[in-house]
């Protein structure tokens, strides 16, 4: 049930492919222009899809589950994730913004030899967060 759940999910993202939908931090999701802000795509190109309004409640909740996250991760002295080596350089401090963090971040730490320990990506949709989003009331296909 779950993975049919996914497969919605990902079609009413206008085809985002499952990895594009794990990659997508705070920032990425634009509920005023109603659009979702995709990068890396297939030939690294970055893109615009439209956010559909049946996923905006559900991901302002996921947003606000994640600002929690965050600064509970904050208070511990842990709140970092991992950015690209230009955009660590330009902004050196970006790495702790809550708008830089994933949406569906992983349970566990993972290890930054250079810069310490960082929240990953989820690399898998077995991860809670992926499965909490797609069993949402009122999610249907």
């Amino acid at each position: 049930m779950f993975k049919v759940r996914w497969i919605g999910f990902k079609k009413q993202c206008c085809g985002m492919q499952i990895s594009e939908c794990l990659r997508l931090r705070v920032k990425d999701v634009h509920f005023d222009q109603m659009l979702i802000e995709i990068h890396n795509s297939k030939g690294n190109k970055s893109r615009f899809a439209p956010l559909p309004k049946q996923l905006v409640e559900p991901l302002r909740r996921l947003v606000k589950q994640r600002e929690k996250l965050h600064q509970r991760d904050e208070a511990d002295g842990v709140a970092s994730v991992w950015l690209p080596n230009a955009i660590a350089r330009k902004y050196p401090n970006a790495h702790r913004e809550f708008k830089w963090q994933f949406l569906f971040a992983s349970a566990r730490f993972s290890k930054d030899r250079k810069t310490g320990p960082f929240r990953a990506i989820c690399s898998s949709f077995r991860y809670p967060g992926v499965r909490r989003f797609a069993a949402t009331p009122g999610y249907s296909l």
